[in-house]
């Protein structure tokens, strides 16, 4: 055979094994430092219900010695999930023969934001800044009912009409407190308050927040105190509407209905503030009274709100007819025992009755 052509044959053969050698080289060069475990590959976000979180384990393919360490982060994740913590390190202990590895708990987005259902979303590994090891998690999403719970549900607010006709002079009656949880287990629900323009006369008060199961997000509603207050009502008359809390990008939110309540103004009085004195290690209760009156015939009747007393007070009427005088019918209020209270100490409470009049007392322990 001409020597050429041995040469070329000769040249191609080199050309071969360099070949294989620098590819054999990069293989090994490109082979994952890391390997991950999940405990679901599957997982479902329901804005009523939420979720159960995921885990994946991350351990290093060769067990680690000495002070050999893996520093493990993941890219950025899409898809509505959220992965916890950001990094962590893979060490001897970790990451040695038999180690734990480090642990990463797998959820989604308040309110299953950004979730799309029956879609794949890789969680892609890294260890010293160069992709590793990658999860690919498929997405479920359930979204016809909101997570969020508003108490009191529905909502009555009051406003007091003076006179005895129009126009009327009306005063705002107090505010109420709506606190919203959500029942969205591990994510929570977020929602921000909008009130219809066709409904003037509400003003609700608050911004919004995240709700979960144990952290409730409070908003105040209270009927307007500008030129529609209490809606131009009769007292007597009743007005109503809603106040939406509107969820995420997939929770369909919630409707809140309000009623609005016109009413004349309370007929019973109460002399306030009351002061009372109770001698300490005398053994015998302090008393005071307070005269319940009314203005109007027949006489009104008036109960004491007994879940506005303190634990160390009682009253003896807690219901009655008024006007009566104030033998007849006191409402005396009785400190109850107070071990351990100093001399001199003054302990404000508010006694509130249904009927809208309200009393105040104060007790001290002089020496």
């Amino acid at each position: 055979m001409d020597s050429s052509v041995l040469r070329r044959h000769g040249s191609t053969l080199l050309a071969l094994m360099v070949a294989l050698t620098v590819g054999s080289s990069a293989l090994k060069a490109t082979g994952n430092l890391l390997t991950a475990t999940a405990s679901a590959t599957t997982l479902t976000c329901n804005t009523a219900t939420g979720t159960t979180p995921a885990t994946i384990v991350v351990k290093p393919v060769t067990a680690l010695t000495g002070s050999a360490t893996i520093a493990v982060t993941y890219a950025a994740v899409s898809g509505g999930i959220s992965v916890s913590p950001a990094n962590g390190t893979l060490n001897s202990t970790n990451g040695g023969s038999g180690g734990v590895g480090l642990t990463f708990t797998v959820t989604f987005a308040a309110g299953c934001t950004g979730v799309t259902n029956l879609a794949t979303t890789p969680v892609q590994f890294k260890q010293a800044g160069t992709n590793d090891v990658s999860v690919t998690l498929t997405t479920n999403l359930t979204a016809t009912t909101s997570g969020l719970s508003a108490s009191p549900s529905p909502v009555t607010i009051s406003c007091v009409a003076a006179g005895s006709s129009s126009p009327y002079t009306y005063t705002v009656g107090p505010a109420v407190t709506v606190n919203v949880l959500s029942n969205a287990a591990n994510i929570g629900t977020p929602f921000t308050p909008s009130t219809l323009s066709s409904a003037s006369w509400l003003v609700v008060n608050g911004s919004g927040g995240t709700a979960t199961t144990s952290s409730a997000v409070s908003l105040t509603v209270q009927a307007s105190n500008s030129t529609d207050v209490c809606h131009g009502l009769a007292p007597g008359q009743t007005a109503t509407t809603t106040f939406a809390l509107g969820g995420s990008s997939n929770d369909p939110g919630k409707t809140i209905s309000v009623t609005l309540q016109v009413t004349h103004p309370s007929p019973l009085t109460a002399i306030a503030p009351v002061t009372l004195s109770y001698v300490k290690g005398s053994g015998s209760p302090g008393k005071a009274s307070v005269n319940i009156a009314s203005v109007s015939v027949p006489s009104a009747f008036f109960a004491v709100d007994t879940t506005t007393l303190p634990s160390w007070l009682t009253v003896d009427y807690a219901s009655g007819s008024a006007p009566k005088t104030t033998r007849s019918l006191p409402a005396r209020i009785t400190p109850l025992s107070r071990t351990g209270t100093r001399s001199g100490s003054t302990f404000p409470a508010m006694v509130r009755c249904p009927c809208r009049s309200v009393f105040s007392s104060q007790t001290q322990h002089p020496s």
